[in-house]
């Protein structure tokens, strides 16, 4: 029997407060993507509403969802639990708001596998329902 542990290669930070009518979807973004070997870390930064519920019930879907539960301290805090947590060999980011293609993982992977030089990678944008990634203010 083989008792090795396989860690994940890449480690999804999804930080959320109060998100419940949207936290689900990022995180089945991640769930469907076409690259297996990633875990996710789901920071939950204090939330009051249901978000805690609908973590939870993909959670149980899924071994590789992880959830942790912190009092409210922001954005940048909740992003480093998730890191301090992180086993991955690549960490990224997702909000909550927000959703991966299929091949999101797979192809930043490959990209960075190709180029060990390469220390930070941003991918593109698409905009759905919304014309500017630039606020009018």
């Amino acid at each position: 029997m083989n008792n090795t542990l396989v860690l994940p290669e890449v480690s999804v930070i999804l930080a959320t407060f109060n998100r419940q009518n949207l936290v689900g979807r990022a995180i089945q973004s991640v769930l469907l993507q076409d690259f297996p070997g990633f875990e996710l870390i789901v920071v939950d930064d204090g939330s009051t509403d249901q978000s805690a519920e609908v973590i939870s019930a993909l959670r149980l879907k899924d071994s590789r969802v992880n959830y942790i539960f912190q009092q409210n301290q922001g954005l940048a805090s909740a992003r480093n639990t998730g890191v301090a947590a992180a086993k991955g060999r690549y960490v990224t980011f997702l909000d909550s708001d927000d959703e991966y293609h299929g091949s999101h993982l797979r192809l930043r992977k490959e990209m960075l596998d190709a180029n060990p030089q390469v220390m930070m990678l941003h991918g593109g944008v698409e905009v759905i329902n919304g014309s500017s990634l630039v606020p009018d203010y």
